[in-house]
């Protein structure tokens, strides 16, 4: 189930906490409609952190350059729940699904989401805007292997991959 395009199709309906329910990791990319400010990027954080505990999903929140992109792992039917509300949320627009893969054991258990703002860490921004992963003046980059290569530097530079 690895899609590198915007359509998603809905899978048939399972359980969140069935335990024979595939895990898998959803990622995408979007930008900031004009509208959303900082304070509503601080309320879709904490919301997220709360949400996503209670449904069992984890993943990663990276913002830049007024573009989000976002990693989000748990069971089937709930990661696509929670994707297609995503996507009609009027707070940004552009929604562009990247990747959507079964796996084993997730990536950033520990995070319930974990928000990164590139531009708070200078080493990470600079490492990324000089190995051509973004640019200053882009959104993020629409490549998955790109996003693979950027995802691993952040984990890399900000540590254990554990709440903060």
């Amino acid at each position: 189930m690895n899609q590198k395009s915007n359509e998603y199709s809905r899978p048939s309906e399972t359980s969140v906490i069935n335990p024979s329910e595939p895990l898998i990791q959803l990622i995408y990319t979007s930008t900031k409609s004009k509208e959303t400010g900082f304070k509503e990027i601080l309320e879709i954080s904490r919301t997220a952190k709360i949400n996503n505990i209670n449904q069992k999903v984890t993943g990663l929140l990276v913002y830049f350059n007024n573009s989000f992109l976002q990693v989000l792992e748990g069971g089937l039917k709930v990661v696509n729940d929670l994707f297609q509300k995503i996507s009609k949320d009027t707070r940004h627009k552009d929604v562009l699904l990247l990747e959507v893969k079964k796996i084993n054991k997730k990536e950033f258990e520990n995070w319930s989401m974990k928000n990164v703002s590139i531009s708070q860490y200078g080493d990470i921004r600079k490492l990324m805007v000089d190995g051509n992963l973004i640019s200053d003046t882009e959104d993020f980059p629409k490549d998955i292997d790109l996003i693979q290569v950027m995802i691993n530097h952040l984990k890399k530079e900000i540590g254990p991959l554990r709440e903060q």
